[in-house]
Order: C-alpha cells, then structure tokens, then sequence
C-alpha cells in the first residue's frame, strides 16, 4: 500500500472496509450510509457517533433536536446491515497494547485494532487515526471509497 497526496494510504481491490465513527457520521450526513453496508465496526463507533450528533445538534446547533434525534436513529440502524465487533478480553488487551506502541488513543486502537486483525482498511477521516496507524494497516478517507475497485 502506499501514501496517497492527502496522507491516506491507497487501498486497491478492496471489498469489506473496517469503518470508524467519523467516516460513518461523515457518509450519514451526505446520505451515502449505504457504503459502510456490510462493513465493520466497533460497538464504540456508536457512542462516538451519538456524541457527534449531539455535538452537531447542542453546541454548535447545525440541527434541531429532532433532526438530531433522526441521525442518531440512522446510526444505530446500521447495526442491522454492518458487522459490530464488541470490545471482549483479547481485543481489549490488543487494543491497549496497540494504542501504547503507537500512541494512539484507547478509542482510536480499538478500530486500528481490529483493521489490523481482519487485515482490512479502515475508513476514517480522523487525522490521529491516520497519523497513528500502524505500516500494516491502510486508512482510506470516506470520499476514496468511491475511487476503489472491489475485487473480484
């Protein structure tokens, strides 16, 4: 794999991605969710992606209430067409030892983590995720899926 202008690394002739919660917020919002169906995630995309919501919704009040209260529907419907891994004894260990030798954050080792365990790219637009990731692990931003070839 190597490094692409923006700082991604290129992933070619992929066709199951690992995505984080700010790949799935990012497609959500430009109604293009369709993209993480069969993919796989971590139970914390969802807390993460609620928290955005709120953010987006309370704070800066980009939306209502409701239109708040929709996207965070939407988001957990997705646990209907995705593959959502929980955080178990040995991923956990894996995922602290991951974030200690990268210096990644516990949240962000749990998807590098399991990118790494399904040799899968892991779809992000979080720049610490990317900076972080380990030479075996290919990040791909969410507008670059468009530009990948599945395999086959």
């Amino acid at each position: 794999m190597s490094d692409d202008a923006d700082g991604s690394t290129a992933a070619r002739g992929v066709d199951r991605y690992v995505f984080d919660a700010s790949a799935l917020v990012y497609l959500l919002r430009r109604g293009r969710i369709d993209a993480a169906f069969d993919g796989i995630t971590t139970e914390l995309a969802f807390y993460e992606g609620t928290n955005v919501f709120w953010k987006l919704t309370a704070a800066r009040q980009e939306y209502t209430r409701e239109e708040g209260a929709e996207f965070v529907r939407d988001l957990n419907s997705l646990r209907h067409e995705m593959d959502v891994r929980p955080l178990d004894e040995q991923s956990g260990v894996e995922t602290y030892e991951l974030a200690w030798d990268t210096g990644a954050s516990g949240y962000d080792g749990a998807y590098l983590t399991l990118a790494a365990s399904e040799d899968l790219p892991l779809v992000t637009l979080d720049d610490g995720l990317v900076r972080n990731a380990p030479d075996h692990v290919a990040t791909v931003p969410p507008d670059g899926l468009s530009d990948v070839e599945p395999s086959g």
